[in-house]
């Protein structure tokens, strides 16, 4: 049953809406904060590329899991009560990952911030749904919407902010203390300022259905996320098949709990829900690995600073910014015209970055990756929208809180899965790629050693262990270790340097700009899918907003 609101807004409405749109603010800002200082968190704490996909999709997919329970614990124990246990866990597992002292305890201690994260947000809607009445609800709900875009723009450059300034020396764990004394004055204020309220029908959890969920992510997500660095032991393959069965038996257990299912197996008959969601799977598939490995590229193939990566990142931000300003005006007539043309202009913006991350060698510049990146972003703009308000188009008001969760859901474990393929595709890149890049600077090595009057013999010996270590670097599974290959007097000379570099450049260059042509393979795939969706929105207009409808991120 949806709020009916307060007959007339008043000054507490307000600063409870400030509460909450401030809560939503912190969470979507530590998303991208967090995003743009990975490559950083890795290297202070010498950890591998999987630890650090961890530390990104932690955090997504443990807020995923819990996000649906956390919109019914509120409806069943108070929404402002759940609010602030979501806050104050928050703000306590900020402060822990801030103090973490390895790469475990940070995986932890995010995964732990997710689920908070999602009590604290699962409320968000409700309340204001609580706080105001239908009428005077669109505003709440565009700063809500604005929010959220503002939080994306700022959240990657305050991050390298933070990082540039080192303040007491902290580096990278300021971006997570940042968030206690905002979390506090939420805490606070939602003491204050937010009414409690609850559902005024009977609402049942299903602990089963989000054991189900639980299992079933970690039988995914692990093995994609550590699989290469484990070396794909038998058991983790194990885990990958254990998968299906408990897929099948969740939604077999959903369809008998009816009503009362964590995800309503009914939705999945709608056109517009089953298409959309699929077109979601698709898109946030590539949205946040294109992201993180254009980030690993510029800050360990490239050494860049987390400022100018943040600075470089921009345009893409910009661009959904932009266009998801203009297109949502258009969404309810356009819908599946501008999620196929939105693919198709992300599909593009993917080119363009692959052809000028593969044309750079070992000179990039901002602006090269700028320009694709602001296409990419408008891409973005135009499909997500339109792509909301397609997949709740025929979903009943009853219904649109649970379909909205599972959106949700989808769209992070979506790109959890996304990290992990691509992760995998780059590091086979990286690897096949090494021995000719290494060839081919060894050799540049040679004449530079030869200009300097080094002997042959001394010149190939050098050439030898240079191209054997690079190799060997090249497939490590941690970006920071040495190997033992390396571990030579030959490899801190001047020239050895500068042909490491130039070749970790060519390297990293390649194998990302490679594999961003699976991006566009991915996205070309959504253009000709897109003729599933429907036409138009029926004549019963948008499905009511409820306290699980989050627009994605």
């Amino acid at each position: 049953m949806e709020e009916t609101g307060r007959a007339t807004p008043t000054r507490q409405s307000y600063l409870g809406l400030f509460v909450v749109v401030f809560a939503t603010f912190m969470d979507m800002l530590d998303v991208g904060i967090v995003m743009i200082m990975v490559p950083t968190i890795q290297a202070d704490l010498h950890a591998s590329y999987a630890v650090g996909q961890w530390v990104l999709v932690g955090y997504g997919l443990a807020f995923a899991v819990l996000l649906i329970p956390a919109g019914r614990l509120g409806d069943m124990y108070g929404r402002k009560l759940i609010f602030q246990i979501g806050a104050a866990g928050f703000v306590l597992m900020s402060l822990a990952c801030g103090l973490a002292w390895s790469s475990e305890t940070l995986i932890a201690f995010r995964l732990l911030q997710g689920g908070f994260g999602a009590l604290m947000a699962a409320q968000v809607l409700a309340v204001i749904q609580v706080l105001f009445p239908p009428a005077r609800r669109a505003p709440a709900y565009l700063a809500y919407g604005l929010t959220i875009t503002l939080a994306q723009l700022v959240g990657p450059l305050l991050g390298a902010l933070l990082s540039e300034a080192n303040v007491f020396g902290l580096g990278w764990r300021t971006v997570f203390y940042i968030n206690v004394p905002i979390g506090i004055l939420i805490i606070v204020g939602a003491a204050l300022w937010i009414p409690e309220s609850r559902s005024t029908q009977r609402v049942r959890l299903d602990v089963v259905g989000f054991l189900l969920v639980a299992v079933l992510s970690g039988l995914l997500m692990y093995p994609l996320q550590t699989g290469r660095e484990a070396g794909w032991p038998s058991w983790m393959l194990v885990m990958l098949i254990a998968a299906v069965p408990v897929l099948a038996l969740f939604a077999w257990f959903e369809r008998r709990r009816g009503e009362h299912a964590m995800v309503p197996t009914k939705l999945f008959r709608l056109r517009s829900f089953s298409a959309g969601t699929i077109m979601m799977l698709l898109l946030f598939t590539v949205m946040v690995s294109a992201s993180l490995i254009v980030i690993w590229l510029v800050q360990i193939g490239y050494a860049w600073s987390p400022l100018k990566t943040a600075v470089t990142m921009l345009p893409w931000f910009v661009g959904i910014a932009l266009l998801g300003g203009v297109s949502v005006n258009f969404a309810q007539r356009l819908g599946r015209v501008l999620i196929g043309g939105g693919m198709l202009v992300m599909a593009v913006g993917m080119t363009v970055l692959s052809l000028m991350i593969g044309m750079s060698g070992t000179d990039l510049r901002p602006w090269e990756l700028g320009i694709g990146l602001f296409v990419v972003g408008c891409g973005i703009g135009l499909v997500l929208p339109s792509l909301m308000d397609v997949v709740l188009l025929e979903i009943p008001t009853d219904d649109a809180g649970a379909g909205s969760g599972v959106l949700n859901a989808v769209d992070q474990f979506a790109a959890a899965a996304g990290v992990g393929i691509v992760s995998l595709i780059l590091f086979g890149f990286l690897g096949g790629g090494a021995p000719d890049h290494a060839d081919r600077s060894a050799s540049d090595l040679k004449t530079a050693l030869a200009a300097q009057g080094t002997s042959v013999v001394e010149r190939d010996r050098i050439a030898a262990e240079f191209r054997t270590c690079f190799v060997d670097r090249a497939n490590a599974t941690n970006p920071f270790d040495v190997p033992v290959s390396c571990q030579v007097p030959t490899s801190g000379l001047t020239t050895v340097i500068e042909a490491d570099t130039a070749a970790t450049r060519r390297n990293f260059a390649d194998a990302t700009s490679n594999t961003l042509w699976y991006h566009v393979g991915v996205l070309v795939l959504a253009v000709l899918l897109s003729p599933l969706l429907p036409r138009a929105r029926a004549s019963q207009g948008p499905a009511k907003h409820t306290q699980e409808d989050r627009m994605p991120v």
